[in-house]
């Protein structure tokens, strides 16, 4: 919206201030008069630009605690999905494989889907090249969670611990990107234990 916004604006008034000036036709004529209803509609053209950009100002303000609620749900979901990785590889010899499936469904699918639905508010606080890093590895670590997943329920016992190391692996790097820029913004509000 914002950018529509400034589109109307640009050509709202550099319309008018065409229509404000005198200058000559094709055949040399010049206009007697300013053409006003011409002008007066691409002024209004203009105006509702600026408008725009100004609702546009306003409802980024009141988004911001949607992005401190949506930054706080990513920092509990990462925690713990390392969490429960790390305790899963740690008594992985311990653990029935072909049940690991069922357990990735309990333990880590929902929060999964939390840090993901979350993740667009990144944007807007560290910008799209962090966006970029964080979630390269949050999504890599995604990929491998879903190929263990398959591959205990399908009885490949060696992939499924391959791919949750590496999984825990790329969650941990995540997890310390996420907390890297939360220290670099303090102004977030989230806790960065």
């Amino acid at each position: 919206m914002r950018m529509l916004g400034i589109v109307l604006m640009m050509a709202g008034f550099f319309t008018a201030a065409f229509f404000s000036v005198r200058i000559a036709d094709s055949k040399g004529l010049e206009w007697e008069t300013i053409e006003w209803t011409w002008y007066g509609i691409a002024f209004a053209v203009g105006a509702v630009g600026v408008v725009m950009i100004r609702v546009s100002a306003h409802t980024d303000k009141t988004q911001t605690h949607k992005v401190d609620a949506d930054l706080r749900v990513m920092s509990e979901t990462m925690g713990r999905l390392v969490s429960n990785l790390s305790d899963l590889n740690a008594r992985y010899d311990s653990v029935d494989v072909y049940t690991i499936h069922q357990w990735i469904d309990a333990e880590l699918a929902g929060d999964l889907a939390d840090f993901a639905e979350a993740r667009e508010s990144l944007i807007p606080l560290y910008g799209l090249q962090r966006y970029a890093d964080l979630m390269t590895q949050f999504a890599a670590a995604e990929r491998l969670i879903n190929r263990s997943w398959s591959a205990s329920a399908d009885g490949y016992v060696d992939e499924v611990r391959i791919s949750l190391e590496r999984a825990g692996s790329l969650l941990g790097r995540a997890n310390e990107l996420l907390r890297t820029y939360q220290q670099a913004d303090p102004s977030t509000g989230v806790a960065t234990a």
